[in-house]
């Protein structure tokens, strides 16, 4: 997966928590990139490299790493939020067969500049993991 846009069509069509979606959010985040390769003792692995020098590199699903759920976890996922969008506001709707986030952009001021990004997916964590890159994409262009 090499850029965000793939990465939204996979949390689109993610059904449940996903330990590869959250390392490539994590390594988004931390702005590294993620490439796969083979782990001695526990075979194919995702190596993630620092785009920044040095360009030091880490088994990012490792079983011993920290990644965070962020497709399984609201409080994994709102911090994420929280730490790349200062100052927006996120939320969710939970209905019987429908699960809706979204999140809005502010300025410093805590005033709407009128940007939302909605998204509905499988669960609450992935609808906002979904608003959230759909944020970044458009921030982006």
């Amino acid at each position: 997966m090499t850029d965000l846009s793939d990465l939204i069509e996979r949390v689109r069509k993610a059904e449940g928590p996903d330990r590869e979606l959250d390392c490539y959010l994590e390594a988004l985040s931390d702005g590294r990139t993620i490439r796969e390769s083979i782990h001695p003792q526990y075979g194919r692995q995702l190596l993630a490299r620092n785009s920044r020098p040095p360009h030091d590199e880490y088994w990012i699903d490792h079983p011993d790493n920290g990644t965070k759920p962020y497709t399984g976890s609201l409080d994994a996922i709102t911090a994420l939020i929280e730490k790349e969008l200062p100052g927006c506001a996120y939320g969710f709707d939970n209905g019987p067969k429908t699960h809706l986030a979204f999140v809005d952009r502010h300025d410093h001021a805590v005033r709407f500049l009128g940007a939302r990004w909605t998204a509905e997916a499988a669960t609450i964590p992935l609808a906002l993991c979904l608003a959230f890159l759909l944020s970044l994409q458009e921030i982006s262009k």
